[in-house]
């Protein structure tokens, strides 16, 4: 049997996606004049509806290229279809030792991915609400301009 040129890419193809992450939440927040305020918590919703999947939770910091500082300390809060609320406080490092930003520049723009937990485990059906505030002695931090969380399932 032949297989023509176009069959073989779509089987490729297929068979990559099949391996690759799907993702339950994909929720992009933009922070409104790129200053960050305490009060300006930043929140993403999302459903599980697989609690035998596991999950990478990724989260991707835009900030400009003056940005004063190496990292972002956070409040993250998760709110669990139950009632019950997780509270962690997280550096997140946009720089690395060096000094040098961590991520993709675009412009005066950098994308900083951050990975917030690997195959992670939701044990109750529902919705979900992670809420993402700053955490740092200064308001606002100017320079931050969006965040965006990827819950995405992994094998």
């Amino acid at each position: 049997m032949k297989l023509y040129p176009a069959i073989l890419l779509l089987l490729i193809g297929l068979s990559f996606q099949s391996c690759s992450e799907s993702n339950i939440a994909d929720i992009n927040v933009d922070i409104p004049e790129s200053s960050w305020k305490y009060a300006n918590a930043v929140k993403f919703p999302f459903e599980v509806s697989d609690t035998s999947q596991k999950f990478n939770l990724n989260l991707e910091v835009v900030h400009t290229d003056s940005f004063r500082y190496e990292n972002v300390y956070v409040k993250i809060h998760t709110l669990m279809p139950d009632g019950k609320k997780l509270d962690q406080i997280l550096s997140l490092e946009l720089a690395g030792k060096n000094g040098v930003w961590q991520g993709k520049k675009s412009g005066k723009e950098i994308t900083a991915g951050i990975r917030l937990q690997e195959k992670a485990k939701f044990n109750q059906l529902g919705k979900y609400l992670i809420t993402i505030e700053q955490f740092m002695r200064y308001e606002p931090i100017l320079g931050i301009s969006s965040l965006r969380l990827k819950v995405a399932a992994t094998q």
